[in-house]
């Protein structure tokens, strides 16, 4: 879980750059509410519709959205090593 909060820290610094900067924030936002929700489902009793929504569900659509980011952010690093 912390580390999802490292990336999305060390996300910001490509905000400058605006190459693939909204999938992977979003993507690691999307995990972390799904760690969180992993986290607390042990701990508090939670309905079953709000653990698949917020955990499987999140996690599924974060890492789709960090394989977007990520093929952007190579996409865009490749167009400027071939300039």
């Amino acid at each position: 879980m912390f580390l999802c909060l490292y990336c999305i820290y060390e996300v910001q610094k490509i905000k400058t750059i605006n190459v693939g900067y909204i999938p992977l924030v979003t993507g690691f936002t999307a995990l972390f509410v799904s760690f969180l929700t992993d986290t607390l489902d042990e701990v508090l009793q939670q309905p079953a519709v709000l653990t698949v929504l917020f955990e499987d569900i999140f996690q599924m659509v974060g890492f789709i959205f960090i394989l977007l980011g990520l093929k952007s952010v190579i996409k865009g690093y490749l167009s400027k090593v071939y300039e």
